[in-house]
């Protein structure tokens, strides 16, 4: 489990961050973006910022990999949850920035 988990906890972290950049800019979904999250809106600002949204979506990839491989609710088990959702929201932002400073 020591090689395993910073090996998955970087799968979701890139997990996270192509959900983030699917519902914040992809072509795909700019239909039911700018009808659910009009421009200008809160909510457009939400779907936008990869530490709201980012945050949220790392949020949804930890607890999914959480109740996969660590099913009792034990202390160690839910830091470890609540850990690798912070670590992969941090990831997210990051790899946001870095690819933003790469497509300027």
């Amino acid at each position: 489990m020591i090689v395993w988990y910073p090996l998955t906890a970087v799968a979701c972290a890139f997990a996270a961050w192509r959900c983030f950049v699917l519902t914040a800019r992809d072509m795909v979904l700019d239909g039911p973006r700018d009808r659910l999250a009009p421009v200008g809106t809160t909510r457009r600002d939400f779907l936008e910022c990869p530490y709201c949204a980012g945050f949220w979506w790392s949020g949804v990839w930890s607890v999914g990999l959480w109740l996969a491989v660590w099913p009792p609710l034990d202390g160690w088990s839910v830091g470890l949850g609540l850990l690798t959702w912070w670590t992969v929201s941090a990831w997210v932002a990051i790899l946001e920035h870095l690819v933003d400073r790469l497509t300027e």
